[in-house]
């Protein structure tokens, strides 16, 4: 640019000094200069304010974010601030919930102490009706720690107290019990059979000396009580041969005292042939049973067993609707005959006591068993309407 401008002026004055030519040229190249200057500022300027620009809309767009995560925040720290409030309320309700609990318990335990008399207060007999009264087993063990160390206990009352404990499982303290009772009143035998038995049950060192000694006083004085707590023993045991043989000498003994006697020894000798494997003998001797006492519930539901482990299906759904007749109650016996159908494939037969058993009143393991047998119902059901292609 510069070059062609100096060649213009030369060409129209060529007489102009050199000097004029160059002041001419630095003229021209500072007004350039300064032309271009101007465009550089205000492209520069340009260029800042739009650098400036972006930079002040990105400013106003984090701010923006900044604003609405301040906001989201306070959003958040107002549900914290809630769920706090909520969560103090709750454990203010827990301790007043905790707190009342512990009241309840202060007053069932002054309760308690109060329910404890001293013995010099109260009769062995009254210590013995509160023991009864009582809800948990704690409160009836210790009244009946009362009455073992009561001085006026008499034997009775240390054997009822001693009952009550060996019914709980509480064996050392009905052990304990027995045997104060049999040092009150030795010819008493009742209590000294229970101290035997319970002996027999855990104390293996003296056992075969217990069991002796019971048996020995059993049949001196044949009852029926006496008689069923080494039974117990003996099933227990499994010391079957030894029952048989307690039960027939029992049988001889006390045979013509009772139906009830008679009843209870053959019952134990079927059982003990069952489980020595004699099942001829076993039956004969249910049958024989039976004859004594055609509705005995204790001698029908083992003979019931005897029959499901034969295969006698019939005889089994007779029986077991003799024990509906004698206790219409006892939903057991309901799951007995609905099973003895269910084996015998007379399932259509079963509809009308399983809706049976279902109005009864029904514990836990009750309602399992009836909810195992409406499935099983419910599964041959389904099967019998499935029709062959």
């Amino acid at each position: 640019m510069f070059e062609k401008f100096m060649e213009t002026v030369l060409k129209q004055v060529p007489t102009l000094s050199a000097a004029i030519i160059i002041i001419c040229a630095l003229y021209i190249v500072f007004r350039e200069y300064r032309k271009l200057r101007q465009e550089n500022e205000k492209s520069i300027k340009q260029a800042v304010e739009a650098k400036l620009g972006s930079i002040v809309s990105n400013i106003q767009t984090e701010t923006l974010r900044i604003d609405q995560s301040i906001k989201d925040i306070d959003s958040k720290i107002r549900s914290i601030e809630e769920k706090y409030r909520s969560f103090v309320a709750n454990v203010e309700k827990s301790t007043e919930s905790i707190s009342g609990i512990v009241t309840n318990a202060e007053e069932k335990l002054g309760t308690l102490v109060k329910s404890i008399p001293d013995v010099e207060d109260y009769s062995a007999e009254e210590i013995y009706h509160l023991a009864r009264q009582q809800e948990t087993s704690q409160q009836k063990a210790s009244l009946c720690k009362k009455i073992l160390m009561h001085k006026d206990a008499s034997s009775i009352d240390l054997e009822l107290a001693g009952d009550l404990m060996r019914n709980m499982g509480r064996t050392i303290l009905a052990m304990s019990l027995y045997e104060e009772a049999h040092k009150k009143d030795p010819e008493k035998t009742s209590p000294h059979i229970e101290l035997l038995s319970l002996r027999a049950k855990i104390v293996p060192e003296t056992r075969d000396e217990s069991l002796e000694l019971a048996k020995k006083i059993t049949l001196e004085n044949p009852a029926l009580t006496q008689f069923s707590r080494i039974a117990d023993v003996l099933i227990n045991l499994r010391r079957h041969q030894e029952l048989y043989d307690f039960s027939l000498e029992f049988l001889n003994r006390a045979g013509s005292m009772s139906k009830a006697h008679k009843v209870l020894a053959l019952r134990n000798m079927a059982v003990a042939c069952s489980s020595l494997g004699n099942i001829t003998n076993s039956i004969e001797l249910f049958k024989e049973a039976f004859t004594v006492c055609p509705n005995d519930e204790n001698t029908l539901k083992p003979y019931l067993q005897i029959l499901d482990e034969q295969g006698n299906s019939k005889e089994y759904i007779t029986t077991a609707r003799k024990l509906i007749d004698i206790d219409p109650n006892d939903v057991q016996y309901y799951f007995f005959l609905i099973n003895g159908l269910f084996n015998n494939n007379m399932h259509s037969d079963a509809e009308p006591w399983i809706k049976a058993a279902s109005q009864l009143p029904l514990d836990i393991s009750d309602q399992f068993q009836l909810k195992s047998i409406v499935q099983k119902y419910s599964a041959w059901k389904n099967k019998e309407l499935i029709t062959p292609v």
